[in-house]
């Protein structure tokens, strides 16, 4: 059987035995839908809210918050049924990097197309270290509530962002358009360190400690400013397959059911190798390409191998992650480290950790090869030199599941 493994901006193409090619595994494909109707049956009626049209009529100054680079949220083509209602009352628009690097020209121009002109000039960004924020308590599990500043001078908050399962918060959307997309560095460290427990993962919201925390943090800020929340279900191609608009707390739910039904994969047994690609965006760093590592760990057997397929087009990303890992003995170690003061990052060393303790992970990448092999991973430059040396030491018989979209698809065994 020939494969052609998405790399890139093109394909590395591998040749693997039927025999051992247990599954290759997408997202679901689902019809494709009209994006327009569906945003504009959406903000026509929404969830505990006034619709679109009423929120922006009852505010003077909106700010709109859109999501950054790592994020595959379509914000041109939600933001076409829409700008002819808010255009008018956008003040300001913030990009919700948290704390992601802040976008370049390039990604700009991705983001707005066509209302590049319009929005580019009324256009920030998070800027979780540097920028003013306004403090607003604590959550129960004491996360300071501070938010960007930005918002004292708006009376309305419109946020646009998506869902898609996410491995340690159970899915991205609603209320992380807040936290961490306009907080302060130490909320988003704080909240993130919740991140260690067991039951902050993938696909679960109710005792989710990450969730709960960014939901009640969310729902604190959304009593000082007036939030319409438009969350957009993407599928495997990007594609807007539904909509849910209105509370930022309530329209996560149900996009999440239908996110799920996308997403997840059933499969009959765990595979010896798991070969999980990330693509675009998550393959711009490490820090983002894990996810599709995460993810894989749900269908590997212990003591099997995990293949990443990243080029980290930015190198490593945010540092904190790697210079753990890099200065621990073990991944056991990571751990013992961790109890010494947790910063953020931490919490993706030990996702990783967790996986390096069972299994080991090979990672197709543009990575240094010294920098790998400090992540206690095996590093190759083509798929196809990692799939052989995967079947030289798990046996000629192993079987092999491809993930051809890792950060979002999850395979469980059945």
């Amino acid at each position: 059987m020939y494969l052609k493994i998405p790399y890139m901006d093109s394909f590395q193409e591998v040749e693997v035995s039927d025999k051992n090619v247990l599954k290759i595994v997408y997202p679901s494909k689902v019809e494709e839908r009209n994006e327009r109707a569906l945003m504009i049956s959406s903000i026509n009626t929404p969830i505990n809210s006034l619709t679109l049209s009423q929120f922006v009529k009852n505010h003077d100054k909106i700010l709109l918050a859109v999501n950054d680079q790592t994020r595959p949220t379509p914000t041109e083509r939600m933001l076409d049924p829409i700008m002819n209602i808010i255009e008018d009352k956008i003040y300001r628009v913030i990009v919700a990097t948290g704390t992601h690097r802040p976008p370049h020209e390039d990604e700009y121009r991705r983001f707005f197309g066509k209302y590049y002109d319009i929005l580019m000039p009324k256009t920030i960004y998070n800027d979780a270290k540097n920028d003013g924020m306004i403090y607003m308590g604590k959550t129960s599990r004491g996360t300071p509530i501070r938010v960007n500043e930005i918002i004292s001078e708006v009376d309305g908050l419109i946020a646009l962002n998506s869902v898609e399962p996410h491995y340690f918060a159970g899915f991205t959307g609603g209320r992380k358009s807040i936290i961490p997309g306009l907080s302060a560095y130490n909320s988003v460290e704080k909240n993130h360190s919740l991140a260690l427990s067991p039951d902050a993962r993938s696909l679960k919201l109710r005792g989710n400690p990450v969730h709960e925390d960014m939901e009640e943090y969310a729902l604190k800020v959304s009593r000082e400013i007036d939030i319409f929340s438009i969350n957009a279900v993407l599928d495997g191609e990007h594609r807007i397959y539904d909509v849910y608009s209105g509370d930022i707390i309530d329209v996560l739910y149900p996009a999440a059911e239908v996110s799920k039904k996308i997403f997840v994969t059933y499969v009959e047994e765990k595979a010896d190798i798991v070969v999980s690609v990330a693509q675009p965006p998550l393959d711009i760093n490490l820090y983002q390409s894990q996810k599709a590592l995460d993810n894989a760990k749900h269908i590997v057997r212990k003591g099997g191998i995990i293949i990443l397929v990243s080029p980290c087009r930015e190198g490593i990303g945010p540092r904190n992650f790697f210079d753990l890992l890099s200065s621990a003995e073990n991944p056991k170690d990571v751990f013992e480290k961790i109890k010494a003061g947790y910063k953020l990052g931490y919490h993706k060393a030990a996702k990783m950790a967790e996986i390096l303790m069972e299994n080991d992970v090979y990672i197709v990448s543009n990575l240094d090869e010294n920098v790998v092999k400090k992540t206690f991973m095996k590093p190759f430059r083509n798929i196809r030199d990692a799939i052989n040396t995967a079947l030289e030491n798990a046996g000629g018989d192993a079987r092999i599941l491809f993930m051809m979209n890792g950060g979002l698809s999850i395979p469980l065994p059945k």
